[in-house]
């Protein structure tokens, strides 16, 4: 009965008395609540799981306490009880001395005690009553039922507190219509309702409850929005947002099962386990907890003063449910919650039921230009560094868990804001990191390439790799703040960006209650915000005027120069010119350089090469360099690379051997995915760099490396020839996979020619892929011009149908027009290339259609059968270049609608479409449109097929047994392995 109760009211703590106990434990509770009895087994207390960290006190013979943190105070509850036929001095005497041993700690008693008294509703007093009342006085406590509380009279449980801060804060109320079974009800008190508190509650919002909860927030449609819509200023909206918070958290409490969270999560490293910075270990695990939090985050007084314009900012439009949407659709579902316990799977339903919440608060934000307050708290998790030691507190990395209603705010804010950067080509085209349309791949060959171009020239090279200690720790919040007023035009969305800067705070969860304590520099790891803060600031750097011969890059904190000169004095004074400018911005930025991370390769023939010095200190000179997880030799030659994989393979592969043996474990098609997924990957990093000229004795190591693999694919015996194993798993040698990556993203990423099958390949013949926004956010609405739904009808005059079309004879594109009398006004068709796929063919046929239509002013509306083409021109995003082309052309030309019609429905407009498009083979006119990405991978493919057909006719498989051919005729054995060396295709293999 109790645990339904609690179901409905959604307590945190029960207090009991004479409740009913078997074996020292009171009955029926849920066995992951948690309880405490008195001595005589008459008072209780029950804290649920959304009862923040409680911690036992004492259990004494008339009562039992435990001590709780509202609003970063702590609260000590005492549930007492005092029998009718026992005397009452012994129980006020006990709660006396408990109170006493407080030091004038906030309590909160609640109490049974059989006494009289007109103060609390009896029509009489008795001499238990007075002793009562002194007990009161003599504490100068507060008595919460008093004759002015409603629902007061006859109730013989008192409520008494310690403050009359509590007193104004709390509500108190006699529950009469709920049925208790005894002869009390219940009592309701409730502490700091609207203030805001700090849980750690998770929910389990995987396994159901979204339909309960989708209903709850409906009834709360009205009310909420309207909240938003009165709320004004920056205060307003503060407690705004902790409204939301707790009225969706209140929801998730009466949808979700709670997660069962230790009081201080696993990640988070024991307090007993730090040594401070004076070695001694002091203090509550609460005070240990402040003082790990000033070392990781000490306060900063900046001397660089932020100047920001007085100007008024332009106003960007209000968000949109397009801009959510498309956001929300991303959110991953397995990241751990801030604060307030809120999820991003509650997120998304909460936009499924009710988006204009989310977008009217957003909204409200951007119109005040703030950013609440409530969602710059965050909760510090401590994961130690491998390899650090254990009991310094500096070993240990802090991540950040935010609000995740902050989380979805900060990305709103940064699609715009980078939507200007890369539109007005703001940020420096040498920073690589955390940018749409770059890459790990493209900083490599920026780097190589120019050291390989000074090598060829003969030129004295230096490479130097720095790091900075803590960037995004250490970087301040003025340096962000100007360079964000500095790179862009003022308006309320780089306000509100700015605004996430201010106030933020950093917690760790103790069982004693969070420690709080302010962040005034650095991004927190975990936000959203950090590496575009991060590339704002180096921006600064990469713009400084470098001499022709220093080249500096970046992919976000890892910055490298590449330094030539014909001679070693002129080498030495340009890298002398560059670390001094370098130099000076770090300082600017407080900014530190480890000097045991950063250091130097020289590239050249001298014996006795420049020696260079980061001011005063000597800069430590290495053969080989770790850039962006491939390793960079002096002579270029990769050994080194490929040595390192190979002990980083054998790693791979007794993780692989735990899980997959000769007769138990993976299935070989599991096996074979792993391999093709995780370990392959992971030595086809960075490609382009290294894989494009391979020495004959770097591919015999390749091929070491992959042996292991493949004899664990195959369950074969260990003397089967490695050539053996490739054709019977399908997966080619791995410099071959290697050099087919490197053409690719050569091609299609850099846009430069390559050899392929023999013949120059022209990279301005292929689409080129295009990343991020090409239309504002908050302007494209063009999907209100695309309908995907079926309709009963679709009608045949006025109206354009298109289709594509691809066959063995050719592939083709189509549209035809009709007029209002249902007859062919107009008709096109156009004939391309076979590289062409029938997505492509579609797209184009659309595209035509659009163009014919451009200068009509009445409403044109368009047929297609390809449902995949119009849900791509729905996503703003889509990085295909005809699906740009459509996007502009509708965003110019709203009176164009396209919708889906489906085909071979005996429609006489789509079979007429598709009639013209079949046609369009030996009639249509020739049209050129750029080749697919697709047939660039098709021909990489049938290149690394050749080379491989010519490793397997050297006749190194003759000879080679396996197990499953021991049972096989001799001269089945040896057809197969004559076919296998001239066709080896994938698909066309299977081994088992």
């Amino acid at each position: 009965m109790l645990a339904q109760t609690a179901k409905n009211q959604l307590p945190d703590i029960i207090l009991v008395q004479e409740p009913y106990v078997k074996y020292n434990k009171i009955e029926e509770l849920p066995s992951y609540w948690r309880s405490w009895l008195s001595k005589n087994n008459k008072a209780g207390i029950i804290a649920l799981p959304t009862c923040n960290n409680p911690i036992f006190l004492l259990s004494g013979n008339d009562i039992v306490a435990i001590k709780i943190e509202v609003n970063s105070s702590l609260l000590s509850i005492i549930s007492s009880y005092s029998s009718p036929y026992n005397e009452i001095d012994q129980n006020l005497n006990e709660t006396f001395n408990l109170i006493s041993s407080l030091q004038g700690e906030d309590y909160l008693i609640g109490a049974d005690l059989n006494a009289h008294s007109q103060t609390w509703g009896y029509n009489d007093s008795d001499t238990r009553g007075e002793k009562v009342l002194n007990f009161i006085s003599s504490l100068n406590g507060h008595l919460l039922n008093t004759p002015e509380q409603r629902n007061t009279k006859g109730w013989p449980d008192v409520t008494i507190v310690s403050s009359p801060d509590l007193v104004n804060n709390s509500t108190w109320q006699v529950l009469e219509d709920l049925e208790s079974f005894s002869d009390h009800k219940f009592i309701c008190t409730i502490i700091n309702r609207d203030q805001h508190t700090l849980f750690y509650n998770r929910f389990k919002t995987i396994f159901g409850g979204h339909k309960k909860f989708k209903n709850i927030i409906k009834s709360k449609a009205q009310i909420i929005p309207q909240r938003i819509s009165n709320s004004n200023t920056p205060e307003e909206l503060d407690e705004l947002t902790t409204y939301i918070q707790q009225e969706i958290n209140m929801a998730c409490r009466k949808s979700y099962k709670l997660k069962k969270t230790p009081s201080t999560p696993n990640s988070a490293p024991p307090t007993d386990i730090f040594t401070l910075i004076d070695n001694q270990q002091k203090g509550s695990a609460r005070e240990i907890a402040k003082s790990i939090l000033q070392t990781l985050y000490p306060t900063t007084i900046e001397t660089t003063n932020h100047t920001s314009s007085s100007n008024q900012p332009s106003l960007e439009p209000p968000f949109t449910n397009k801009e959510l949407k498309e956001i929300i659709r991303f959110l991953p579902t397995n990241k751990a919650p801030g604060n307030d316990g809120i999820d991003f799977i509650i997120i998304k339903q909460l936009f499924q039921v009710c988006p204009s919440i989310l977008r009217n608060f957003f909204n409200k934000c951007l119109q005040l230009q703030k950013f609440p307050t409530p969602l710059k708290e965050g909760i510090i998790v401590l994961f130690h560094k491998k390899g650090k030691v254990e009991r310094n507190i500096i070993s240990y990395r802090p991540i950040t868990l935010l609000p995740t209603l902050g989380k979805l705010l900060e990305k709103l804010l940064l699609q715009r804001f980078n939507y200007i950067l890369e539109k007005e080509n703001k940020l420096h085209d040498l920073q690589f990191g955390f940018r749409q349309g770059k890459s790990v791949d493209l900083a490599l060959f920026s780097l190589i390439s120019k050291i390989t171009e000074a090598k060829q020239q003969g030129l004295q090279t230096l490479l130097i790799s720095i790091d900075i200690k803590g960037a995004f720790d250490n970087l301040l919040y003025s340096s962000i703040k100007n360079s964000i007023d500095k790179i862009t035009n003022k308006t309320n969305v780089k306000e509100s960006l700015k605004d996430i800067l201010s106030n933020r705070k950093v917690i760790i969860q103790t069982q004693e209650g969070p420690a709080i304590w302010p962040q005034t520099k650095g991004c927190a790891q975990g936000s959203c915000s950090g590496p575009a803060f991060w590339n704002l600031v180096a921006d600064n750097i990469l713009k400084a005027d470098w001499p022709p011969n220093v080249h500096l890059q970046a992919f976000t904190d890892d910055f490298a120069f590449v330094i030539s000169h014909k001679t070693k004095d002129g080498v030495q004074q340009l890298a002398k010119r560059a670390i001094t400018t370098f130099s000076n911005w770090a300082e600017t930025h407080k900014l530190k350089i480890s000097m045991e991370k950063t250091k130097y390769m020289y590239i050249g023939k001298l014996i006795n090469p420049a020696r260079i010095k980061w001011n005063s200190t000597r800069i430590q000179k290495v053969t080989t360099l770790k850039y962006l997880g491939i390793i960079i030799d002096d002579k270029l030659k990769w050994i080194p690379h490929i040595m390192d994989k190979g002990t980083k393979a054998l790693q791979y592969y007794q993780h692989f051997q735990r899980i997959a043996g000769s007769n138990w474990g993976l299935t070989t098609a599991n096996r074979k995915l792993i391999y093709k997924t995780v370990i392959e990957r992971m030595l086809c990093h960075g490609t382009v760099a290294w894989a494009q000229r391979l020495a004959e004795s770097m591919k015999r190591k390749l091929n070491t490396i992959q042996r292991k693999f493949l004899l664990i694919i195959t369950k074969e015996y260990h003397t089967t020839a490695t050539n053996s194993l490739q054709v019977i798993t399908g997966i080619p040698p791995l410099h071959l996979t290697a050099s087919k990556e490197a053409k690719f993203v050569k091609i299609s990423r850099l846009r430069l020619p390559s050899q392929v099958l023999n013949n120059p390949l022209d990279p301005t013949k292929y689409e080129e892929i295009q990343r991020g926004h090409h239309l504002h956010p908050a302007k494209f609405s063009i999907d209100k011009q695309i309908s995907i739904q079926l309709s009963n009808e679709y009608p045949t005059a006025n109206s354009t149908f298109t289709d594509g079309s691809k066959t063995n004879e050719g592939t083709d594109s189509a549209f035809c027009c009709f007029d209002a009398d249902n007859k062919i006004s107009t008709t096109w068709m156009g004939k391309l290339s076979m590289d062409n796929n029938v997505f492509k063919v579609e797209l184009f046929a659309i595209l035509q259609a659009i163009t014919h239509h451009e200068n009509i002013s009445n409403q044109v509306n368009i047929r297609s059968d390809s449902l995949s083409s119009l849900q791509v021109i729905q996503n703003p995003t889509s990085s295909h270049p005809l699906v740009r082309k459509i996007q502009i052309q509708l965003h110019e030309r709203n009176n164009i609608n396209i919708g889906w019609i489906k085909a071979h429905t005996g429609h006489l407009g789509n079979e007429t479409a598709d009639a013209l498009a079949k046609r369009a083979i030996n009639e249509g006119t020739q049209s050129e449109i750029l080749k697919p990405i697709s047939h660039l991978k098709n021909i990489l493919r049938k290149e690394l097929l050749q080379e491989w057909k010519k490793n397997g006719t050297k006749g190194q498989l003759a000879g080679s047994f396996t197990k499953s051919s021991l049972s096989l005729p001799l001269n089945f054995i040896t057809g197969l392995v004559m076919r296998l060396c001239s066709f080896p295709n994938t698909d066309l293999l299977h081994h088992t």
